[in-house]
């Protein structure tokens, strides 16, 4: 314990070094101790881990900061007028300087089609935080994503533990769920992707306790309405799955089966406008995806749904897709690594009996969910908690699985990609 203190506290000093001194701003210094000292308070159990974590995550935004202005000539994504560049400037410097941290105004400022009113919101929150001291910085929210993040880790820890005795185990997912290579890298920038990953594992972890009433029902309440305001269709889907949690296991494929077409009924006579603009969303993901892809994924997303549906789910599997022509893409290609060297374990963990149902059906819902519109790298944080906390109480519950039947797995995988690359290129 103390070598893992020290080796916190170090990169601690680190940080304190390039936040108080090269980058000069007192403001993310102060914000920066502030989360520290609530994630490492009190200092015990998995909480000196977190905090190295912590400090590593800190250290990549400092370095993609540098990155990004070095080689791009800005300190967005890629360089450019991405999304983390307008929720960082142009959605919320004009409203804070006009309405300060007055909400009401939001819907009127940023237009009533806006998606992510929340997020927007909590960036012209941290605006005011720097004005108190020395002025805003960039570091604000992503500092705030860096910990948002290691809550995420955090409440994957505990969520393996709700399954699983094993300390070990649920060590492991908390340290892979914050380093995975996608999570990470969403998480140094002003995205929204890191708390709606976060409000999800807090849903899903208090949905598993609200049966027996361990659960603050005003709580449980207050993720979903604060989920609401940064991605409504999540929202949705969630709230449709609450009384998943309410059956019986034993009893939840069929009871959902006999459920499903009702639900479905419900949401189009009742909530018409909420699923004809999830439909909407859907359709304006695929026009985007065949914009924006390569030659590959315009191939995919312009196929019709029930023909493309395999493609996707193999495209998703191996996204971020492989490129190895600068530092960010070869980082984030990692991702795709793993997941394909990972991808038959999970597998088999779907199949298998040992692992809870209504993991794999949240989890099953958001991966088919981001197959079937954005499958962009930046929703995957939605469901790669859940992907590697189902990996890992797999692989606790049988041991060795690296046997003949993996590497079958994994050919057919490999198979599966290229055949479906060589189908497309002749369709």
């Amino acid at each position: 314990m103390q070598i893992r203190l020290i080796s916190s506290l170090c990169i601690a000093a680190i940080v304190l070094i390039f936040t108080g001194f090269l980058f000069e701003s007192a403001s993310s210094f102060t914000l920066y101790v502030i989360l520290l000292g609530i994630l490492l308070i009190p200092a015990r159990g998995v909480r000196i881990e977190l905090s190295l974590l912590y400090n590593i995550g800190i250290l990549a935004v400092l370095f993609f900061y540098w990155y990004w202005g070095e080689f791009y000539g800005s300190h967005y994504f890629i360089g450019g007028f991405s999304d983390d560049w307008q929720y960082d400037v142009l959605w919320s410097e004009g409203y804070h300087r006009s309405y300060g941290i007055n909400p009401f105004y939001l819907s009127e400022h940023l237009g009533i089609l806006h998606n992510s009113k929340g997020y927007v919101y909590l960036v012209v929150l941290m605006r005011e935080f720097g004005s108190t001291i020395d002025g805003y910085h960039t570091f604000l929210p992503r500092f705030l994503n860096i910990f948002f993040l290691g809550m995420t880790s955090l409440v994957s820890y505990n969520i393996t533990l709700h399954f699983s005795e094993n300390k070990r185990q649920a060590k492991i997912v908390m340290i892979t769920v914050f380093l995975f290579p996608v999570m990470l890298f969403n998480s140094v920038h002003v995205f929204r992707d890191t708390l709606v990953g976060l409000l999800i594992m807090l849903y899903f972890y208090s949905m598993l306790k609200i049966p027996k009433f361990k659960v603050n029902l005003v709580w449980l309440i207050s993720v979903l309405m604060v989920l609401a305001t940064l991605r409504f269709s999540t929202f949705a889907i969630l709230v449709m799955l609450i009384p998943m949690f309410f059956i019986p296991i034993k009893n939840l494929i069929w009871v959902g089966l006999l459920l499903a077409p009702v639900a479905i009924f419900v949401l189009i006579s009742q909530f018409g406008d909420v699923f004809n603009e999830m439909l909407r969303l859907v359709n304006h993901y695929d026009t985007l995806n065949t914009e924006r892809f390569g030659f590959l994924g315009t191939k995919i997303f312009a196929l019709p749904k029930v023909i493309g549906f395999i493609p996707r789910v193999i495209y998703l599997i191996f996204t971020p897709v492989l490129n190895f022509s600068s530092f960010h893409q070869l980082y984030t290609s990692l991702t795709a690594i793993l997941q394909i060297i990972f991808f038959p374990i999970l597998f088999f963990g779907l199949l298998s009996k040992v692992i809870d149902t209504r993991l794999k059906i949240v989890f099953l819902i958001l991966f088919i969910g981001v197959a079937m519109s954005s499958a962009s790298f930046r929703h995957v944080v939605m469901y790669i908690p859940l992907g590697i906390i189902i990996t890992c109480l797999y692989m606790d519950a049988r041991g060795k699985l690296f046997n003949i039947k993996y590497f079958q797995q994994l050919a057919v995988l490999v198979f599966a990609f290229f055949s479906t690359l060589v189908l497309i290129t002749v369709y």
